[in-house]
């Protein structure tokens, strides 16, 4: 806002009325030498305006001339007083430089063993040169200056120094962390674990191997993982943060291997052991005859749980009545439900006589 407040602090009057000079003349130029032009700024080219500014450009024409000789003079003086400014700013700059390299103590003389006092004095002599360089640049941004390119890229400069200002002192008060030791002075790796993850090193007796679960998280994307295998230790880089872990014997880098779970997102990492150790194969151990029989009474048994007989009802010694043989098909006996009383024997009907006539006028017997 200060740099934008000083590059606008120029003569507004005077600026209005060159721009209307500059736009007279350019309409005038514009009439007189396009004759072809019969419209300018959206206004038809009247004939006497044609006529008036064919006889005033003589003199515009000369005045334009003019004027772009003073703006010559003028803009060579201008960059004349930016050089002196310049230079001027450089030799204080060295000479206050110069100055504090005289005096690196307060007194002179280097301090080993910094009291209280003198930690209050330095805290007050902060202050004061903070207070100075805010007087300045207020004074440095308040000052009316015209609007050239030496005053934009001064007031660029500015800006930048500002900036870098703020940065030291940011920078001063946090210190950067020393960087990572990975190896004693020996050369011998270090366990490290910064990214602080944590991870199983179990070993593979059967494959003589070691077996790293490097428990990183689920969703963390495998191109930010970095995994480095040699010899003696075993180095993960997560996000630019460092995890690793010194190995107890040497292990073949080359026969290595590394592949994420699906499941949990973890890291496998199988390192096989360089110096591979030969075993026998385990023997089949001797079986008695006694495990013998126990064996074959087993298999016995298993063998007739699988055949026993489940215990069924009779169909017909059943209360219930089957709902799905309701209707029964013809020739089929019924069998009467359990506890109920037999019914007597169908009477049977007596033959008719020979002499028999039957009358349809007679109703049925009920």
């Amino acid at each position: 806002m200060g740099a934008m407040r000083r590059m606008q602090q120029y003569d507004e009057e005077s600026a209005t009325i060159r721009w209307r000079e500059c736009k007279n003349a350019m309409c005038n130029n514009t009439m007189t030498t396009a004759i072809n032009v019969r419209t300018l700024d959206g206004t038809a080219v009247e004939r006497s305006e044609r006529i008036i500014a064919t006889q005033n450009y003589g003199v515009m024409r000369a005045r334009i001339v003019q004027q772009q000789i003073e703006y010559k003079k003028k803009r060579d003086k201008e960059r004349e007083e930016a050089r002196i400014a310049l230079e001027k700013e450089d030799q204080e700059k060295e000479a206050a430089k110069e100055e504090a390299e005289k005096k690196p103590g307060f007194d002179g003389t280097w301090y080993t063993d910094i009291n209280a006092e003198d930690k209050e004095k330095r805290a007050k002599k902060q202050t004061e040169e903070a207070e100075e360089e805010f007087k300045k640049d207020k004074e440095f941004w308040d000052t009316k200056s015209v609007f050239s390119p030496e005053e934009r890229l001064k007031a660029h400069k500015k800006l930048e120094e500002q900036k870098d200002r703020d940065r030291k002192r940011e920078d001063a008060k946090n210190p950067p962390k020393p960087p990572r030791r990975l190896f004693a002075d020996d050369g011998r790796p270090l366990n490290v674990n910064e990214p602080k993850i944590n991870f199983k090193l179990p070993e593979d007796e059967t494959e003589n191997s070691y077996l790293l679960d490097y428990q990183c998280y689920k969703y963390l994307d495998t191109s930010m993982i970095d995994v480095d295998v040699q010899p003696n230790y075993i180095r993960i880089t997560t996000k630019g943060k460092t995890f690793q872990l010194c190995l107890e014997q040497e292990v073949n880098a080359d026969s290595s291997s590394c592949q994420r779970s699906l499941i949990t997102g973890h890291l496998i990492v199988k390192m096989p052991k360089a110096k591979q150790i030969v075993k026998s194969s385990p023997k089949p151990a001797k079986t008695s005859n006694n495990n013998k029989e126990n064996e074959d009474n087993e298999t016995q048994t298993k063998t007739n749980r699988k055949n026993i007989e489940k215990l069924e009802v009779d169909e017909s010694a059943r209360k219930t009545v089957d709902i799905g043989n309701i209707v029964k098909e013809k020739g089929e006996v019924t069998v009467p439900p359990l506890g109920s009383k037999p019914l007597g024997k169908k009477r049977e009907e007596k033959p008719l006589s020979e002499n028999f006539v039957d009358n349809p006028d007679v109703p049925p017997l009920e």
